[in-house]
């Protein structure tokens, strides 16, 4: 579910019409995303018109779409926003994203700052010098000296808050820059190898013996140095000498490809933080095969490759931490890749690096994410707050924002940052009343409320003996539900089961019918009493299903036989007319109904997710 602006038209006739406001999301930059006090998690991602924008979304309330006021300067799917947490010395807890910013003057380090523990909104800081003789950046990484699991924040080292933070500049050169609370160093330091074309970087930490960070690249070859994978390990604030390149792309995997963030992470035993003893990283990448492959260490020494038996398409994984859900689990770490065998689904793998055999690994699939079924790689993350598989976001064809929700192993529409979200109710409780008629007379001698052609059910409102309205959603960037429309009948129980919930309104009465997994309800119709005698309740007979052009997800019943149930909570149900009501949140629509078998009278709407609205 969305959260939206939202506008309520009680007519009759032809769908309101708005203008086009909607940001959708680009489908090929990479996400990226934190937790933080509170807690909060924060995804960032890039609009299609370069605007840098935040889904933030507290344990505890509706998440919401925060723009963030900058211009990001990228232009294809390895450069990213890079958000990372520090722990003030005061205690607080900030979150600071970096990411090549777009200028009049050219494209520079941006710096954003939230200080989370006194709820502040973002603010620009310009507080970062120039890169040298006038070089642009190009993609930037950066790690700060706060411990992050999926149960677990701390800040291990020095009692103020630590920054890494590292270029990839437009001459080819790596540069770095070091903050100490509450000073960054004095300019920028190169410390880039004689590489041939640099395409990822990202960077990890360590806590022995301080603050430590490794910056990881990927590289082609030049007459200086091999192409694959690259390692400068050494304190935050080391000289280029105390922090030396090093080649990994050897022995049995030597060709890793290019055009790909490494996924990198680092993490201790469980219960055992930050001792040399109990370190492990692990550095996902992908050869020119396509064949997933970690490199891995333990105890800051030494190191060799693994196969994880998966293939990636294209673009960049996503690495970090992972908590198994089980007993007494061991602190493992996780990589999400998108299946490259013709799934078209992203898949999860936990290990650790105490049972490294290669073609042992058993990935976790994901169900299939709505609207996605492109045949490059779509843009995805992980966050991984909680235990298990954590929260896994990419981005629709259609650029709205799916999130993988652990708790029901289903995707959630977020929506579009910026989005609009417009309402109609349609009245039939004593005449029919259609925004829709090309379709003919699909309940013939019942009053109908039918949605207008781009728009879909999303709330019914009812008596104790009838029904009263039908209320229809729609974006400013609409779907057409005018082809292919078919009806169920509530009285015969079709479609039960469709959506996998089974009888998901449990009273003994109900009688439920379900469209199928990729078509949504435009219309309800309910018996006409001036041609029954004796004169009977208005029972509800037929639902209209159409194509919404994604498979349904995050299915929900929602339940409101005798009292209101509105899904969004910053809606004002100013509908119905003081019937009973239930409505789905901005981005849901209707894909079932269920009611009662005695009055006829509806009980319940199935809400579910689609990633084309």
């Amino acid at each position: 579910m969305g959260v939206g602006v939202r506008a309520l038209a009680v007519v009759v006739g032809l769908a309101l019409s708005g203008s086009v406001n909607a940001v959708p999301l680009r489908t090929n930059t990479s996400l990226t995303g934190t937790w933080t006090s509170g807690p909060t998690r924060i995804l960032l991602a890039t609009a299609t018109d370069q605007g840098l924008w935040a889904w933030e979304e507290p344990t505890s309330g509706s998440g919401h779409w925060s723009y963030l006021g900058v211009f990001a300067a990228i232009s294809d799917e390895t450069v990213r926003a890079v958000p990372v947490v520090v722990q003030t010395a005061a205690g607080n807890w900030e979150t600071h994203v970096f990411f090549p910013q777009q200028t009049d003057s050219g494209t520079k380090v941006g710096h954003l700052v939230r200080h989370d523990s006194l709820g502040q909104s973002w603010s620009v800081l310009n507080d970062l010098p120039p890169l040298p003789g006038g070089v642009k950046a190009v993609q930037v990484a950066a790690v700060s000296n706060v411990y992050r699991r999926g149960d677990y924040i701390s800040r291990p080292t020095q009692t103020v808050a630590e920054l890494g933070l590292y270029v990839l500049g437009s001459d080819g050169g790596l540069y770095d820059a070091y903050y100490l609370e509450p000073f960054w160093s004095n300019g920028w330091t190169y410390f880039g190898g004689s590489f041939g074309a640099v395409s990822g970087m990202t960077a990890t930490y360590d806590f022995v013996g301080g603050f430590s960070t490794s910056v990881w690249i990927t590289a082609s070859s030049s007459p200086y140095a091999a192409g694959g994978l690259w390692e400068s390990h050494g304190g935050v604030s080391a000289s280029p000498s105390g922090r030396p390149w090093v080649h990994f792309s050897t022995g049995s995997h030597p060709n890793v490809s290019l055009g790909q963030v490494p996924a990198a992470v680092t993490w201790y035993d469980m219960n055992q933080p930050f001792t040399t003893s109990y370190e492990h990283t692990r550095v996902n990448v992908y050869d020119t095969s396509g064949n997933v492959m970690a490199f891995y260490r333990d105890h800051g020494a030494g190191g060799a490759w693994d196969y994880l038996q998966g293939v990636q398409k294209s673009g960049s994984m996503a690495a970090g931490p992972y908590i198994p859900n089980f007993l007494n689990a061991p602190a493992q770490s996780a990589v999400v890749a998108f299946d490259g065998s013709g799934s078209n689904r992203l898949m999860v793998l936990g290990k650790d690096d105490t049972n490294v055999v290669s073609g042992t690994d058993t990935w976790t699939m994901l169900p299939p994410v709505p609207d996605v079924s492109q045949a490059g790689t779509p843009a995805f993350t992980r966050i991984e707050f909680g235990g298990g598989t954590g929260y896994v976001y990419t981005v629709s064809n259609a650029g709205r924002l799916m999130e993988y929700i652990p708790s029901t192993n289903q995707w959630a529409n977020r929506g579009y940052p910026g989005e609009k979200y417009y309402d109609q109710e349609y009245v039939n409780a004593s005449a029919d009343s259609r925004g829709y008629t090309g379709d003919g007379d699909w309940a013939v001698g019942e009053l109908k409320a039918e949605c207008g052609p781009t728009y879909q059910a999303v709330g019914i409102s009812h008596s104790a003996t009838a029904g009263y309205s039908l209320l229809c959603g729609s974006t400013d960037t609409p779907t057409s539900h005018t082809a292919s429309q078919y009806t169920m009948s509530l009285d015969q129980g079709q479609g039960i089961g469709y959506h996998q919930l089974g009888a998901w309104d449990p009273d003994v009465f109900a009688q439920i019918s379900e469209c199928g997994t990729s078509d949504v309800v435009t219309g309800i119709s309910q018996r006409n009493t001036s041609t029954v005698w004796p004169p009977a309740t208005a029972s509800m007979d037929y639902i209209l299903c159409a194509p919404a052009g994604s498979l349904a997800s995050n299915c929900r019943p929602l339940l409101f036989p005798a009292s209101n149930n509105i899904e969004d909570p910053y809606d004002t149900p100013t509908w119905g007319n003081g019937n009973v009501k239930g409505e789905c949140g901005d981005g849901s629509a209707i894909a079932g109904v269920s009611r009662d078998y005695n009055t006829g009278v509806v009980r319940g709407i199935l809400c579910c997710d689609f990633g084309t609205m």
